[in-house]
């Protein structure tokens, strides 16, 4: 259930933005917030990631349709078992629909979040794309403490053992 809420709440956030970013900034381009730093932008990304394969929209909806597929499966199947792995998926399965919405609907994706305070940054992102990264962030440092916990819960057990034969 937390999944689920959480996916909703990333998707309607996102799209939210995106409603709001068409309305307001598109006429205008781009907007400083904090001046050197961030800007709001506004960007048509056909492309994956960063604009990486561009014009491949084919591509990009079969890709997403079975990733959240195969999310979607792992939210039920695994559901509860960790508030932290609940949330990790929540965040990549609602980033996923956001911009999938976008490319089913517009043929592209509307980014506008453009942090340029280093000259090698040039990418510009959405929320659903930052709630993407955050969530696989995120399931990264789940899997590696869920990973220390189990050896060192077998490496306990084991200590057991040895000196209930002994």
């Amino acid at each position: 259930m937390l999944s689920a809420l959480i996916a909703i709440a990333v998707i309607l956030l996102d799209q939210i933005s995106k409603h709001f970013v068409c309305t307001n900034l598109k006429p205008v381009g781009s907007i400083p917030i904090i001046d050197g730093i961030l800007n709001f932008t506004y960007v048509e990304n056909t492309g994956a990631a960063f604009g990486i394969l561009s014009d491949n929209r084919a591509v990009f909806m079969i890709v997403s349709v079975l990733v959240i597929v195969v999310l979607s499966i792992v939210v039920v199947k695994f559901q509860g078992q960790s508030k932290l792995f609940d949330i990790c998926l929540g965040l990549i399965v609602g980033g996923g629909v956001g911009n999938m919405v976008d490319r089913a609907f517009l043929g592209y994706v509307i980014d506008f979040i453009d942090f340029c305070a280093f000259d090698f940054w040039k990418w510009v992102f959405n929320i659903a794309d930052s709630a993407v990264v955050v969530g696989c962030i995120l399931a990264i440092i789940f899997v590696i403490f869920d990973k220390k916990a189990a050896t060192i819960g077998q490496k306990a057990q084991e200590s057991q053992t040895e000196k209930t034969d002994e």
